[in-house]
């Protein structure tokens, strides 16, 4: 997101600073930035992987329904608005429109940053008993987590006995 970020703010830059000399430049850093976004963010975001990685999975299938609804109209959106800010007869932004993508990409990378959990090497089990106990997702990596930790003695005594018998 950081790279995604970066390339649009300067697209701008080019613009405000270079202007028709600048198109070439420009073009080159669009490809680069598709380029990059199809092999980062893109898979993640567009195959589920996110949001079905990081919920809760008794809340998994309500979870997987609202991004894909909230991400399905914040597409249309965007097709929306970037059809009139590079229109020429319309808002005529041109590479300025790296400004106002530059802009909702930092808001994403700042929110990824501190709310998006890392989830490497983590069991379901797992991940439902730090969301139960509220840790913060930047602390996800470093929290141990013993899912047995959590069952009450008459379970364990219970195992016991069915193991004995």
């Amino acid at each position: 997101m950081a790279i995604l970020c970066t390339v649009l703010f300067i697209i701008g830059i080019l613009d405000v600073s270079t202007g028709e000399r600048g198109l070439w430049a420009s073009g080159g850093l669009c490809v680069f930035w598709l380029f990059t976004y199809a092999l980062t963010v893109g898979p993640i975001t567009e195959q589920y992987s996110i949001i079905s990685e990081t919920s809760s999975v008794r809340l998994r299938p309500l979870s997987v329904v609202l991004a894909r609804t909230s991400y399905q109209l914040a597409n249309i959106v965007s097709q929306i608005l970037q059809a009139y800010t590079i229109n020429p007869t319309e808002w005529n932004w041109k590479g300025k429109t790296g400004f106002f993508w530059g802009g909702t990409a930092l808001c994403v990378f700042v929110w990824s940053y501190f709310r998006l959990p890392e989830v490497k090497g983590r069991t379901y089990e797992e991940l439902d008993i730090l969301f139960a106990n509220k840790v913060s997702a930047r602390n996800f990596a470093k929290t141990d987590v013993d899912p047995y930790a959590s069952a009450s003695l008459e379970d364990k005594l219970e195992v016991e006995h069915k193991e004995s018998a």
